[in-house]
């Protein structure tokens, strides 16, 4: 079971033997509802993010009713298909949102609170978070801080990048340049400080800044190694994904043994915890989503896992969670290579066993 879950966390990073691979997606009973879900869900959010009438949204539910009443199908595909203008309204509420900070722009103002060095998140409006400029200005710890509203950028050509939604997306609500420092001091007790200093001594810089982005996503000491990751093809094995979960909930998974069936919970609580401490990235939501959902079917008993709902599963927590996530690329590039692999995968690993076995015999 435990080889299980780690499969279902894989990700473009890892893949587990062909063996295992096989064994794996055999014997899981293929399960299309949470496919379904995640489908009808991301239908309302698009209706909503291509700003379409609410009608159309309830429309498509009312056809597929008629639909599923006329073929004779499931009747659960037209209780599903209420999901999209669900997926509507999760989409317009947050796409309503007042921006705090509106009319601000260019403003000069004070701003105190607690940041991790990037974002800023203020003690009024309480829990607001803004982005500092220029990054490495001020470390972690609480800070008063002197400067300016700016406003993001936004899309300036046609498949641009636009910071300014980026930023949204992200739970970001405004970019602040910080012309002074006015005070700042450490965190009394931060957990992530305290892992930092954990995984890094002893080591050198270079080696420092490398374990430091990979395990707890850390990325502002890469220096030189960004652009060298860069170059090479090899810089998604310093975005925190599968592999990092998967290896988590796998060490987890062993130093929890002696708990037997309770460990599962307790690992679910720890990975979501993990996924808040190294920030909530489309990535990190979905390996740490599959990876839940996985533990939660063996926990209850519900026997071997099955990739493809287990994915389904972690597309239906994260948009309800972050609707706006659909229109991220980093989200679609996720989920796309998951199901490719999850396509691919298997006919290739069924072919290596049988060459295996023919060698063998």
């Amino acid at each position: 079971m435990d080889r299980n879950l780690i499969f279902s966390a894989v990700d473009t990073e890892t893949t587990e033997t062909a063996e295992t691979t096989t064994e794996t997606m055999v014997t899981g009973s293929f399960r299309p509802w949470p496919l379904a879900a995640a489908l009808f869900l991301a239908v309302g959010i698009a209706l909503a993010g291509l700003e379409l009438s609410w009608l159309l949204a309830l429309f498509v539910p009312f056809v597929v009713t008629l639909v599923v009443w006329y073929r004779g199908a499931l009747w659960v595909i037209a209780a599903l298909s209420l999901l999209v203008p669900l997926g509507f309204f999760r989409y317009t509420v947050w796409a309503g949102q007042p921006d705090p900070f509106a009319g601000r722009v260019g403003q000069t103002e004070t701003l105190s609170g607690t940041t991790d060095g990037r974002y800023l998140r203020l003690d009024a409006p309480s829990g607001m978070r803004v982005v500092l400029s220029p990054q490495g200005v001020v470390g972690p710890g609480r800070v008063t801080v002197e400067g300016r509203w700016l406003e993001p950028t936004t899309k300036r050509n046609p498949g641009g990048f636009d910071y300014q939604t980026y930023l949204e997306r992200r739970g970001v609500d405004g970019q602040f340049y910080v012309t002074d420092v006015v005070s700042q001091r450490p965190p009394v007790f931060s957990l992530k400080s305290r892992l930092q200093r954990g995984v890094t001594v002893g080591l050198g810089a270079e080696q420092a800044a490398l374990l430091q982005a990979m395990t707890l996503g850390i990325r502002d000491d890469l220096g030189d190694l960004r652009d060298t990751f860069s170059r090479s093809g090899l810089a998604h094995l310093l975005a925190l994904s599968g592999l990092h979960v998967g290896i988590l909930a796998a060490a987890l998974t062993l130093v929890f043994k002696g708990l037997g069936r309770w460990r599962y919970p307790v690992i679910m609580v720890l990975l979501v915890g993990f996924a808040f401490l190294v920030g909530l990235t489309p990535s990190i939501m979905r390996a740490v989503a599959m990876a839940v959902a996985a533990l939660l079917f063996v926990w209850i008993g519900g026997g071997s896992i099955e990739a493809w709902s287990t994915l389904g599963l972690a597309a239906v927590a994260t948009l309800l969670f972050y609707p706006a996530y659909l229109f991220d690329l980093s989200f679609q590039l996720s989920y796309l290579a998951v199901a490719g692999i999850l396509l691919i995968t298997p006919p290739l690993a069924e072919r290596w066993v049988k060459i295996e076995r023919r060698q063998l015999a």
